[in-house]
């Protein structure tokens, strides 16, 4: 009972803000002890600095005071004030790398402000937290008498900026680093080339930037600012020269790089491409260390990163001369001709005291243990490279221009509890990046996908692992945005530009507050609908809209939280909140109307309607003790399925909460807890006819199971799958299992023949829909007969019971549980319940 008291308080706070008493701090410190007073600063300070001289030091205290200028609206300055002291101590100055000392401590009590600690990194560190500790009241400005012993979790705690599909102005990258550093991240991973454009000024292969940037590249001088900004800031740059693949740039400009002879021009489109270096060609070896020989004396940082991903090696196999060369080479497959272009590109950055580091493909039997692994695609190379002796970095779940929930990636931990390594094998993952791919971004939107998402990956690779409530995240999330602007950064400021572009006005407020409840679709589903290419201007309502916006999450809470304790005054506060977006809903509806720029989200403004009416009626529906009517019924199945559906490409950002409310009026009678074998399940009627009841579903519940993602039931021995469970025959099943976090699947009755006896009967089935992270997709096409796949986890497929052959694709990045056998079952199939998985703990 008291952990649910504490849960209610802390969800109570994040809906209506208390936090007087809380530092809004982001990363959370390791140790913090808060004391009752405060410390008022005034117009001067008496700044004493003790250790060897360091330039950061001096920058970040020089910077100190003009941010504390810009906030007090006063000149605030370095002088012999007995009022205001800053004391900073420090043993030695450091060159960057990842085994560097980043840790810190500060103490604010009535003598003033102290940071100590090791190395000039760590007071770089501890100042950046003084930013966020600054705070005003009615008496003065101040910061909270405090103490902080404070160090990362992980070394490596980096940021990717892809500045090849579009490229990005020195300013985005320098006000980007300073924004990097107010959150304690460390390594700007710089990827400079890829098939859309190679971005630095190369004086050894001029072509590279003459013919493969359109004009838009880095000269040497500009990047050596950019290198000397970040480490001013306590922050490597790491470059990215993607090679073998991704090297269409490079063989426009060079084409004789090539594996095959072509007329190579300049790609404006996204994908994977057949062009790729050669790597028989012995030329190749002679350009690349000429190459990174230039490189390597323009980036300090001891890593360079070669990319190495998605090599499809269709030009490979088509070279006659490759196909020689592999055979005199005693090479068996094309995995094992990159493992060989990878060792001769790694003894070239050794000869230039380089470390490599690749994506995951890179991983394989044969690659030296010097080469740092860089998950992408799934944590498997992560850590059995980790057992193996590899040093592994972690992106995959830190995609950020995937546009998911900030808590998607807070709750993704380098090293999950399921990991199972040693202590040895923990330290050899560095840590994490998140990823900024710029297909749909450019200067003016790249930082409202960046922040403040990347806030919370920050904290999750910096803080203790035992810092994980969502809750209390959110919560400073959104304060640490306010500070990330006062920073530079314009995530905020650029929403609202976007807008009067839009409605070619200065009020923009209705459309704003509108984007509040909805959100661009999710992974890469934008390609689905527009053919884009790098000079699409980006300046859509879908391009001005937030993942994860504020007024959102707020939402969903406050519907969580009624859900679970079911108070008054919430249902009050729910109501009076569908009311208002029912409201602006309708306002907008007409503005769509008035604007040809925003005319494509009138079906967004209906479904906003419509669902905020089904919740309505619902919740008024169980105040009065009403059911709906079988016809109702229908109509509120038809409205949620409808406002399912992207508009726009955009979606309803509180569509689950809404869902939720709609079926309230149906959650006395109609659920039950039931424990079983897999923990606490809830179940839900949707047909009151439904020939199952609860009791018997409690007997035919235990024999399914439950792997973290997805529930399975068994019946007979046979895990039963089905399709969407829209009441229509299977001819064509096409099912995308993207539903909200905690719906795990959806049982159903299917009537049909049996494909063992040939006898008709009733199955139980269930649709998985797993979380929203896009690991597990399922297409598939059903004309006739049955599909029986055999081991899902290696995706083989045996076809029985067919009439006619088709094809099952399983898309599972991370490998899903080992399925004895699974039927997609051809027949009518009736939705009876959905199943969530109970996130009380």
């Amino acid at each position: 009972m008291k952990k649910r008291i504490v849960y209610t308080f802390i969800l109570f706070l994040l809906i209506f803000p208390l936090f007087a008493d809380t530092l809004n701090l982001m990363p959370y410190p390791q140790k913090i002890k808060m004391g009752a007073e405060k410390y008022y600063i005034t117009t001067d300070f008496k700044i004493n600095i003790k250790g060897p001289y360091s330039r950061r030091v001096f920058h970040n205290k020089d910077e100190l005071l003009k941010f504390l200028s810009y906030k007090t609206g006063f000149l605030v300055k370095e002088g012999d004030s007995k009022l205001t002291r800053l004391d900073i101590f420090y043993e030695k100055a450091v060159k960057l790398s990842p085994k560097m000392d980043e840790s810190y401590k500060l103490i604010i009590d009535k003598d003033g402000i102290k940071i100590k600690a090791k190395t000039d990194i760590g007071i770089v560190r501890g100042i950046f937290t003084l930013y966020q500790l600054f705070s005003m009241d009615s008496v003065g400005f101040y910061f909270p008498y405090v103490k902080i012993d404070d160090w990362p979790r992980f070394s490596w705690r980096g940021l990717l900026i892809d500045t090849s599909r579009h490229f990005m102005p020195v300013n985005m990258i320098l006000r980007n680093l300073k924004a990097m550093a107010l959150v304690k991240m460390n390594v700007l991973h710089f990827h400079l080339s890829d098939d859309q454009g190679f971005r630095l000024e190369c004086k050894k292969f001029p072509k590279l930037y003459q013919k493969a940037s359109d004009g838009l590249y880095y000269t040497q001088k500009e990047m050596k600012k950019i290198i000397e900004y970040a480490d001013l800031l306590g922050i490597r740059v790491v470059p990215e020269f993607d090679i073998p693949g991704h090297t269409y740039s490079w063989i426009v400009a060079y084409p004789e790089l090539a594996s095959l002879p072509g007329d190579y021009k300049m790609r404006r489109d996204y994908g994977v491409f057949n062009p790729v270096l050669d790597p028989s060609n012995k030329k190749v070896y002679k350009f690349l260390k000429k190459f990174f020989k230039e490189m390597s004396k323009l980036f300090p940082d001891e890593y360079i990163h070669i990319g190495g991903d998605e090599v499809n090696g269709v030009q490979w196999k088509k070279s006659e001369r490759i196909k020689k060369f592999m055979k005199k080479h005693k090479i068996k497959t094309l995995e094992e001709l990159q493992v060989y272009f990878n060792r001769k590109v790694l003894k070239i950055l050794k000869k230039y005291h380089k470390k490599m580091i690749g994506w995951d493909e890179i991983y394989g039997p044969g690659l030296p243990k010097d080469v740092v692994i860089h998950s992408w695609r799934g944590k498997k190379a992560l850590i059995e490279g980790a057992k193996e002796g590899y040093y592994t970095i972690l992106s995959n779940g830190y995609y950020i221009d995937l546009l998911q929930p900030t808590s998607y990636h807070y709750t993704n931990d380098p090293i999950p509890d399921s990991a199972n390594l040693t202590e040895k094998e923990k330290s050899r993952i560095l840590g994490g990046e998140a990823t900024m791919w710029a297909e749909l971004v450019n200067n003016n939107i790249v930082d409202s996908r960046i922040w403040p998402r990347t806030a919370a990956i920050a904290e999750r690779l910096w803080s203790s692992s035992d810092v994980k409530d969502l809750n209390f995240m959110y919560n400073r999330l959104w304060k640490v945005s306010l500070m990330l602007e006062n920073i530079g950064t314009l995530h905020i400021k650029n929403q609202e530009a976007l807008l009067r572009n839009l409605l070619n006005s200065e009020d923009v407020k209705l459309l704003k507050e509108f984007l509040g409840y909805v959100e661009p679709i999710m992974v890469y589903k934008r390609h689905w609908y527009t053919k884009y290419n790098i000079f699409w201007p980006l300046t859509r309502t879908v391009d001005a809209a937030v993942p994860d916006p504020e007024t959102s999450v707020n939402f969903k809470f406050l519907v969580q939280r009624f859900l679970k304790e079911g108070q008054k005054d919430d249902l009050e506060r729910i109501k009076a909140k569908l009311n208002h977006i029912i409201d602006i809903s309708k306002k907008m509806k007409i503005k769509a109307v008035q604007y040809a720029t925003i005319k494509e989200l009138l079906p967004l403004t209906d479904n906003l309607i419509k669902t905020s009416n089904m919740a309505l009626s619902s919740l008024e529906y169980a105040e009065k003790g009403k059911e709906f009517s079988p016809e109702l019924d229908r109509k509120r199945d038809e409205v949620f399925t409808e406002a399912s559906k992207q508009v726009a490409e955009l979606r309803i950002a509180i569509y689950s909460a809404l869902k939720d409310l709609a079926f309230y009026n149906e959650r006395d009678k109609e659920l039950a807890v039931l424990e079983t074998n897999m923990g606490k399940m809830v179940m839900r009627f949707y047909e009151k006819e439904a020939p199952l009841h609860v009791a018997q579903f409690k007997e035919l519940i235990k024999s399914g199971f439950y792997n973290g993602k997805t529930f399975y039931r068994v019946v007979k021995g046979h895990v039963i799958q089905a399709g969407d469970g829209e009441g229509t025959n299977f001819k064509t099943v096409k099912a995308e299992f993207n539903f909200h976090k905690h719906l795990v699947g959806t049982v159903g009755m299917a009537r049909d023949r049996n494909p063992d006896s040939g006898s008709t009967e009733f199955y139980i089935c269930l649709v998985p829909r797993p979380h929203l992270d896009g690991k597990y997709t399922v297409f598939g096409q059903l004309i006739e007969g049955y599909d029986v796949l055999e081991n899902i986890g290696n995706v083989e497929v045996k076809k029985q019971f067919l009439d006619k052959e088709k094809k099952i694709a399983f898309h599972t990045p991370v490998k899903p549980v080992v399925i004895k056998k699974a039927y997609l079952i051809k027949g009518n199939f009736l939705p009876i319940f959905e199943i969530y998985k109970d996130n009380i703990k």
